[in-house]
């Protein structure tokens, strides 16, 4: 008795249902992919935040890990350098303190909003503000998921607030909605 084979329709069938499983499987290893980003981008802003606090602990101020010209981040400017010089992070945690930001901007890989600010860090001056700052950390998967594809920021201040937010502040001393009075 002659075996059977399969008919054109019938392979085609499985070649659609396989093709069909396939592409939902790859969209959910791209939406998984791109959470890890920003799930890396605010692993590491906490770990510069527990850096600031050491800082601040050790000598009773932010001054060695804010150089003279910290300004915003972008793919074309990169994070400061360890140093003896005023631009450069003096503190002891500055290498660490570079080692997260050159990894932020390695995550994000030029993709830094609308702005094209990828991270901005601040402390105001002043004898009254001694002890403040805030990180502010742009975030792909939350802005891909936002209404209309709004960027959205992970801010981090010192009061201890972590949120994010579509509203920041980039003048001297960069803030979220939830620092007011900086």
């Amino acid at each position: 008795m002659p075996t059977r084979g399969f008919t054109l329709i019938e392979l085609l069938m499985v070649i659609s249902i396989i093709a069909l499983m396939s592409a939902v499987v790859l969209s959910g290893l791209s939406s998984a992919r791109s959470k890890a980003k920003d799930a890396a981008i605010k692993r590491q802003v906490m770990e510069m935040r527990t850096l600031m606090a050491r800082e601040f602990s050790d000598n009773g101020s932010y001054a060695f890990l804010k150089t003279a010209s910290y300004g915003p981040i972008t793919p074309a400017i990169d994070c400061p350098t360890p140093g003896a010089g005023t631009n450069n992070l003096r503190g002891t945690y500055g290498q660490r303190f570079r080692d997260s930001c050159l990894a932020i901007k390695q995550t994000l890989a030029g993709n830094c909003g609308t702005n094209n600010v990828c991270l901005q860090f601040d402390r105001p001056t002043g004898s009254a503000n001694t002890g403040k700052f805030s990180i502010i950390a742009y975030l792909p998967d939350e802005s891909r998921r936002a209404p209309g594809g709004a960027d959205r920021w992970l801010c981090v201040s010192y009061k201890g607030h972590t949120g994010v937010s579509a509203t920041v502040s980039w003048n001297d001393n960069p803030a979220c909605p939830f620092s007011a009075g900086f």
